[in-house]
């Protein structure tokens, strides 16, 4: 008897090895990728700074402080330096994809039907979570008393074309390609709902903010889930340029009371829209196996992620 549980635990161990391992392997490559792009990108972004303060006559410390003054300026530069660094980091994931190219190419996703239907279906859903956080977020700063920052505007911008670019088009292309082409089809041979919720918690946390990490894990699924459905990755490229695009388009009108007043009954139309959807027929989705997605996420290659990023987030929620 006592044999036969042995045999049991040990036949279990082997079954679930190839999770463990998988997930591992994506836990390391988030970990090298990520350091990387975060002191790259400061690098990057002092080399900028440094850039904008040399005139014609060598570096002018009142140019550079002219610039620093000027808050648009900055997010421009903090965007630049974070794409420029996405694009340098982003060989880690050519690499991992050159050495499990045969995983990738051959993941085994299902869907080879493309639905407009289905597309607009992706983007209202991810609009209306969109909605949800956000309005929770204006609640939080209106109880607490912290000033919401409006971020950054296009109007009246010198850089509106490139921060259109920066914000809305190139995460689009870019991370589309990196989460759901190479980390999502590389953990597909394990299930949609295993490599889904994997990858879609990387990539929330990469955004190593608490707020964007609810948000991007949400949209990281949701992306999946179409990808999932079309076999394309276009079309989680135009939901996700779609969300972002819409966000940016609003951001100027943050601050005003009309806007706050929208968002608030969005949030709560939103919130009972998506809690209907998912009684009616989300929450009777078979996820798959549950233990094969506790086994990955427990492999120490993620679980030393999860725990370096999520040190990140809290550290920024303190601040």
């Amino acid at each position: 008897m006592e044999n036969d549980i042995r045999y049991q635990k040990m036949m279990e161990r082997i079954k679930y090895r190839p999770y463990e391992q998988c997930a591992n392997r994506v836990g390391v490559l988030m970990i090298i990728q990520q350091a990387v792009f975060q002191i790259g990108a400061i690098i990057v972004l002092f080399a900028l700074l440094v850039l904008e303060g040399i005139g014609r006559r060598g570096f002018d410390i009142g140019r550079l402080y002219h610039m620093l003054s000027d808050k648009n300026n900055i997010v421009f530069v903090v965007y630049l330096a974070s794409a420029i660094m996405q694009v340098v980091a982003g060989v880690c994931f050519l690499i991992f994809f050159c050495i499990y190219k045969q995983d990738i190419v051959h993941a085994p996703i299902s869907g080879r039907k493309i639905s407009g239907a289905l597309i607009i279906k992706c983007l209202l859903i991810t609009l209306a979570v969109n909605a949800v956080i956000t309005a929770s977020g204006l609640l939080l700063n209106r109880i607490t008393g912290r000033v919401a920052d409006a971020g950054m505007t296009l109007a009246d911008n010198k850089h509106a074309a490139g921060l259109f670019i920066l914000v809305a088009v190139f995460p689009a292309i870019a991370e589309e390609l990196f989460y759901r082409g190479v980390i999502f089809r590389y953990l597909r041979k394990g299930g949609f709902g295993y490599a889904a919720v994997i990858s879609s918690l990387v990539f929330g946390m990469v955004h190593m903010n608490l707020t964007q990490f609810i948000f991007a894990g949400i949209l990281g699924f949701v992306l999946c889930y179409l990808y999932e459905m079309t076999g394309h990755i276009w079309p989680g490229m135009l939901v996700h340029f779609g969300n972002n695009a819409i966000v940016l388009l609003l951001t100027p009108f943050q601050n005003g009371a009309v806007y706050r007043t929208c968002v608030y009954i969005a949030g709560v139309i939103a919130f009972v829209t998506l809690t209907v959807m998912y009684v009616i027929k989300f929450r009777h989705i078979n996820i798959g196996d549950k233990k094969a997605i506790t086994k990955g996420l427990s492999s120490v290659g993620m679980v030393f992620f999860l725990v370096i990023g999520g040190f990140v987030c809290l550290a920024q929620l303190l601040v």
